[in-house]
């Protein structure tokens, strides 16, 4: 199967430079694309790419992406980390807003990625599952004209057998909605979900307590009652628009690679940087959340290559064994199991002097 290793033109000299002592690895399904990180479009960017793949039933591409060295991951172009904290016994609202505003911040950054529009053209668009598709409605909420709690309800009234919840709500949940807004609401409360009426629910509840009774509305459904997750549904929806403006200008019109590996050598001190980790921390790690904030798909495959730095005297032995590596990588598929998505791994290869 035919391998097309993208890489910037100084990576591609390497090559050439090494090329009498890599000429081994080298194969005849191995060739090499120039990729122009500046491009406005992916014929910018990748300007011999359609000649390479022409006729091509199934090929794979490797990318080496030379652009974050000093970083612990390189691919983690947006390096975004979720700052706000949300409460536990409190209504989140005013923090979930926070936190999607530094959220979309780091897509919007991430959509000027050069590796993020390069991999979405070769990848196309994921299926997003979930997502708002009433247009008006997902632009309210976006712009906050629209409580994200208000969404909740409204969506959940839709779906409620309003005769069977009243019904429910007077026989057995009467005292708890008393505990809950004050007896004297309940009669209007249970009135207002018979005429699924938001607004005069909105009126009777707070927003501190509304997905208390959301979640006796519709027996605990987290569908309608987590607020998290609500939340999420803003954000995947902007994700997908993000992604479709890339692909207006970065679309492969040909066949799809079958897999897309992405190389970045590394010039950090890993070791050391590990022993001051606190492993009881997730958010230190972020593990598997830098694909999401920098909209990668999920297909790819991520290898880093520890090297020292550039004043090194081991460097140009690094340097060969980086391309050595990627040779070895190009001309052997990567199972589909060695690797999990959303994770990085550390490669390496012993020469023997």
């Amino acid at each position: 199967m035919l391998t097309v290793v993208i890489a910037e033109k100084q990576f591609i000299d390497l090559y050439e430079r090494l090329h009498v002592f890599v000429k081994p690895l080298m194969r005849e399904e191995i060739v090499f694309c120039e990729w122009n990180r500046e491009g406005s479009n992916l014929m910018d960017m990748l300007p011999d790419i359609y000649d390479i793949v022409k006729h091509q039933t199934q090929w794979r591409a490797v990318i080496v992406d030379e652009d974050r060295l000093s970083q612990v991951n390189p691919f983690d172009k947006t390096q975004y980390v979720d700052q706000v904290k949300l409460p536990r016994r409190k209504a989140p609202w005013e923090q979930l807003r926070q936190r999607q505003e530094q959220r979309l911040a780091a897509y919007d950054a991430a959509a000027k990625e050069p590796l993020t529009r390069l991999t979405t053209g070769l990848c196309g668009i994921p299926a997003f599952q979930y997502v708002i598709e009433d247009a008006d409605v997902y632009q309210a909420l976006l712009s906050g004209e629209k409580p994200l709690y208000a969404y909740m309800l409204e969506r959940q009234l839709q779906e409620l057998n309003r005769k069977e919840t009243v019904q429910r709500l007077r026989q057995y949940q009467y005292e708890e909605l008393g505990r809950l807004i004050g007896p004297e609401s309940v009669d209007a409360l249970i009135d207002a979900v018979g005429r699924s009426d938001a607004g005069a629910i909105l009126e009777i509840v707070s927003a501190e307590d509304i997905t208390s009774v959301q979640r006796l509305l519709g027996m605990g459904d987290p569908t309608y009652t987590d607020p998290e997750y609500n939340e999420s549904l803003v954000e995947s929806t902007y994700r997908r628009d993000l992604l479709k403006q890339i692909w207006t200008d970065f679309e492969f019109k040909d066949t799809l690679p079958t897999d897309v590996v992405c190389v970045a050598p590394r010039c950090f001190d890993y070791d050391r940087y590990i022993q001051g980790v606190n492993w009881t921390d997730p958010d230190e790690l972020n593990y598997s959340h830098f694909s999401e904030f920098n909209l990668f798909h999920d297909k790819l495959k991520y290898f880093v290559f520890d090297m020292v730095p550039q004043d090194n005297k081991k460097y140009q032995t690094d340097q060969l064994r980086m391309v050595s590596f990627l040779l070895i990588l190009a001309a052997n598929p990567v199972p589909d199991g060695c690797c999990a998505p959303h994770r990085v791994y550390r490669a390496d290869i012993a020469i023997d002097s």
